[in-house]
């Protein structure tokens, strides 16, 4: 996976706002600063992850390996990770990954941006402009338009689950309703269903020869909800209540699938239990004669 990842982020022309190439910055604070940096800007560019890559040089992007090892490094008596995690807000995801390839060591710090404000380290905001990185202050019209976009961020695009492989993809999505639901012929490739899941905004290819799977893949086509966190507890539920009084109800039953997947068993389901038929009393339904009551106070 790593290997994959670095020799993906090698393919891009240069470094640009969701990529920094370093080699040995072993500033705890600078490197804080360009985690605040990155992930605001990969914010505004649309991006879902941002990388801040140790062990290549930034304008040649020549491969030279690094003396840092994040993963075992210490500040003052706290891991690394666990401090630079503590100083980031509001919490993101950060991913710290150290390894080796060709022989040579490599860190890279994985920052997914924030959907709901700037990023800050030590409770100040920064940005990448151009190949530098700024106080974000300096800058209010980023500012103004980073504000813009976390408020344009929406639940669905969040990432249900990350780093799954494409067989993981299909253990926990049944792509089936896709097709069913439209009529579209099921492509014979697995890689072509997970391009077209991509496509509708369901899972991302998440640059390290995996996948990320988003709410909106999970809520819709997940074989069971509660592999998700984040969108278990917006299972479908259905519930017979005992009259008009809500207090009190016959049954519950609350699905496991996806709303796309579970769509036709639910709708069978429901089918099966509505009345067969209406009752009538000197001339009315009963439900409208329930109902005028009410109403009436009577």
């Amino acid at each position: 996976m790593t290997h994959a990842l670095l020799n993906r982020l090698l393919q891009e022309p240069n470094e640009s706002a969701w990529l920094e190439f370093k080699v040995n910055n072993k500033d705890p604070r600078e490197i804080g600063e360009y985690v605040s940096a990155l992930a605001n800007s990969a914010m505004l560019a649309g991006r879902d992850r941002a990388f801040l890559v140790f062990g290549v040089e930034d304008r040649s992007k020549e491969r030279v390996g690094t003396e840092l090892r994040l993963q075992q490094r210490k500040q003052g008596n706290e891991d690394f990770t666990n401090w630079l995690s503590r100083m980031i807000e509001p919490r993101v995801l950060i991913e710290v990954l150290d390894f080796s390839c060709d022989d040579l060591a490599y860190s890279v710090i994985a920052i997914e941006p924030s959907y709901e404000r700037p990023v800050k380290f030590s409770g100040m905001e920064f940005i990448r402009i151009g190949e530098n990185k700024k106080k974000f202050a300096e800058f209010p019209e980023h500012e103004r338009a980073l504000w813009i976009a976390t408020g344009r961020r929406r639940f669905e695009t969040a990432v249900a689950a990350s780093n799954v492989t494409a067989e993981d993809v299909f253990a926990l999505l049944d792509p089936d309703p896709m097709f069913d639901l439209t009529g579209e012929p099921r492509p014979k490739s697995q890689d072509e269903v997970i391009r077209k899941m991509a496509d509708r905004g369901f899972a991302l290819d998440n640059l390290e020869g995996r996948f990320d799977i988003t709410n909106l893949g999970a809520i819709m086509l997940a074989r069971d909800v509660t592999a998700f966190p984040s969108i278990a507890g917006k299972a479908v539920r259905i519930v017979k209540y005992a009259g008009r009084d809500k207090s009190r109800s016959d049954f519950e039953q609350e699905g496991k699938k996806g709303y796309a997947v579970g769509f036709t068993g639910m709708m069978k389901f429901l089918m099966e239990r509505l009345p067969k038929d209406e009752r009538y009393i000197d001339g009315f339904d009963a439900w409208f004669r329930t109902s005028r009551k009410q109403l009436s106070g009577k």
